[in-house]
């Protein structure tokens, strides 16, 4: 976990958490918000890209799937960086189907456990830090594969 200085969360750049840089769209947008000096913190150092300035990057471990790790890395990065402006949720696994038809009743409960309600909790506990914001945005990246079929 990179640590900040106090002064960090006391400028005035916008603040983008992103929950799961595995995907290569969160990994790019991760690097558009750096690029535009923005404030990033992500969920999954492991994939995260490469940040030349470490004051306004941030990266902690936490599995999306998990609401109580993830809603801890929110809390911390709004206490870090005074808020958030940006929420990305991408929290994918790997689908076991093909087409709808090919999905039963379990697999059906665990694709909308997994994205759903993970997206709905993560949006529930960032709101509060984004009220007040200049202008704030969340957005669900779907993996290519999920939105056909």
């Amino acid at each position: 976990m990179t640590q900040k200085n106090k002064s960090v969360s006391d400028s005035f750049a916008p603040v983008a958490f992103i929950s799961g840089c595995f995907s290569p769209e969160a990994r790019t947008l991760a690097q558009e918000f750096l690029k535009n000096n923005w404030h990033v913190s992500v969920t999954d150092p492991k994939n995260a890209p490469e940040a030349s300035d470490s004051q306004r990057f941030h990266s902690e471990e936490a599995t999306p799937s998990n609401t109580g790790e993830l809603s801890a890395a929110i809390i911390h990065t709004a206490e870090l960086f005074g808020g958030i402006d940006c929420l990305v949720y991408c929290n994918f696994q790997p689908a076991r189907y093909h087409m709808v038809l090919d999905i039963d009743e379990e697999e059906w409960d665990r694709v909308f456990s997994n994205y759903l309600k993970g997206f709905f909790l993560a949006c529930k506990c960032a709101i509060p830090y984004m009220l007040g914001r200049e202008r704030p945005c969340i957005l669900l990246l779907l993996p290519r594969r999920e939105q056909s079929g």
